[in-house]
């Protein structure tokens, strides 16, 4: 009994260290050059860019120019805030971290608190962007519908070679 728990032990030892150096083996990630220019710079979100063409595309009258303006400028502000708040969440879960005997539920407990709080901004900027689409007429509303399923539609996870993966048909598709 006592032999069992310490193969155990010695496995779990063995499971931690190899996780350990693997991840230090783990090779950074490297921008691509056409997806930076694609996107407009390093660290901009794509979304940005989607939502400017499904603007163009919408046709807006002045009242709901005035409202998508106004949750535009709430989103870059949010943005902003959440950017900041991110940055200080590394800083502190990096801080306690480093401590030792570091208590991994407060840690956790931490994180968890974060990441409410990131769904809390999430969740108000979609009711700013609800408010503009009650604004929109039938045939907007429509635009905006084929808008979301294409980037529903386009939404598969990308490995670690920069390719979408086709999950229901075991495939690899290479969008360019």
């Amino acid at each position: 009994m006592k032999n069992s728990f310490s193969i155990q032990r010695a496995a779990i030892a063995l499971l931690l260290s190899l996780g350990l150096v693997g991840g230090a083996f783990a090779e950074p990630r490297r921008e691509d050059p056409a997806r930076v220019e694609r996107d407009g710079g390093r660290g901009r979100h794509p979304g940005f860019k989607g939502l400017k063409r499904l603007h163009d595309e919408l046709k807006l009258d002045e009242k709901q120019e005035a409202s998508w303006k106004e949750a535009m400028d709430a989103r870059k502000e949010t943005g902003k805030a959440m950017r900041d708040a991110f940055r200080k969440h590394r800083e502190e879960i990096k801080g306690l971290l480093d401590q030792p005997n570091a208590d991994a539920r407060a840690i956790l407990k931490r994180m968890d608190e974060f990441r409410d709080q990131s769904q809390k901004f999430h969740l108000e900027e979609r009711e700013r962007l609800l408010k503009v689409y009650d604004t929109l007429s039938a045939e907007q509303k429509e635009k905006v519908r084929v808008f979301l399923k294409d980037r529903y539609d386009h939404k598969r996870p990308i490995n670690r070679h920069g390719k979408r993966s086709d999950r229901q048909k075991g495939k690899t598709i290479r969008k360019d």
